[in-house]
């Protein structure tokens, strides 16, 4: 997956909204420096997890709450978007989205937040749909945009990180 030109933050129109450093430390920024000729061509073998609690679509990306701070990010930085419900058949379950902000080499970057399933989730994956593009979204967010469910089930988010890494090389 190739990294989108760096773009001006969106954050910078809203003073409330800030760039989060835990997404920015990775790769000396996402939008850092190249990543060395050795690991370009590379397929990713291993990702980096961060949680986005509290995540609301907006018409300029996710937004999402840490402590009484607000971040955003943008659609610009989204290469790719992927949903599943997770938990137990019987049991607790939850829409789970994962978006891939950077892949450099063996590693990748997603960011991860979850909704309950029903009308939330369908808005939050028909926001991402066209925030994202249709064409990096997953068939499943896509079925989940607008069947109002996903069409991948997990037991156990493990087992989801493994399912979106094989997705992001498959993509690459």
């Amino acid at each position: 997956m190739a990294s989108k030109p760096h773009q001006p933050h969106p954050a910078a129109a809203d003073p409330e909204l800030k760039d989060d450093p835990a997404l920015e430390d990775g790769f000396g920024g996402l939008f850092g420096a190249a990543a060395p000729a050795e690991a370009q061509g590379r397929v990713p073998s291993r990702c980096r997890v961060h949680l986005l609690p509290d995540a609301k679509a907006t018409d300029r990306g996710v937004v999402y709450r840490r402590g009484d701070e607000r971040f955003l990010l943008a659609w610009t930085r989204m290469q790719a978007a992927f949903a599943a419900e997770v938990g137990e058949p019987e049991g607790v379950r939850t829409v789970v989205f994962d978006v891939a902000v950077e892949t450099r080499g063996d590693e990748c970057v997603l960011c991860r937040f979850d909704v309950d399933p029903g009308e939330e989730a369908q808005a939050l994956a028909r926001a991402i749909e066209v925030g994202v593009g249709r064409e990096q979204c997953s068939a499943s967010l896509r079925n989940l945009a607008r069947e109002g469910l996903p069409s991948r089930h997990y037991t156990d988010l493990e087992t989801l990180t493994e399912a979106t890494l094989e997705a992001i090389r498959f993509r690459a």
